[in-house]
């Protein structure tokens, strides 16, 4: 009977621990990569990098299949009405990326972005609710974008760093 008390009480400290780690963020840090992103329940062929350092963050994503655009212009008047439709759809509705400090609240996961793509997004503090599963490799993430759609981000951990 004692060998199973210790296997339990072992198996419960771990949980504690990962739990623990989870709350303050040590678990989350590292270099991630985006394996799947889904937006109101459909699946969207996006990627992305995100690091997690003990006080600062950095994300970028975007579209697997954005289009290409040629940025060698000085001025805006340079480009076509075709090319400037091109660039916004590239950057505004195929891109998304932020830097700056972060914070947990039990378990969610506030960004607070210094430098957003979007700079009108910058007193924006978004939030997702994270898990990680039991090796701390794989970060699930869920909440609502700015622009009101649910969205699930799955990031697979590429390097730690604690």
């Amino acid at each position: 009977m004692d060998f199973f008390f210790v296997i339990f009480t072992a198996f419960a400290l771990v949980a504690l621990t990962g739990r623990v780690q989870e709350r303050n963020g040590k678990g989350l840090y590292g270099v991630w990569e985006m394996t799947f992103y889904a937006r109101d329940g459909k699946a969207v062929d996006w990627t992305g990098m995100m690091i997690i350092t003990p006080e600062h963050f950095s994300r970028i994503y975007m579209h697997k299949e954005r289009p290409v655009f040629q940025d060698r212009y000085e001025k805006l008047s340079d480009l076509t009405e075709q090319a400037k439709n091109t660039i916004v759809e590239a950057l505004v509705s195929n891109f998304g990326g932020a830097s700056g400090k972060y914070r947990i609240d039990g378990d969610r996961l506030f960004f607070i972005p210094e430098f957003p793509a979007n700079p009108g997004l910058r007193s924006c503090e978004p939030s997702r609710v994270f898990s990680l599963d039991q090796d701390g490799t794989q970060l699930t993430l869920n909440g609502t974008t700015s622009r009101g759609y649910e969205v699930e981000e799955i990031w697979v951990k590429r390097e730690d760093l604690d």
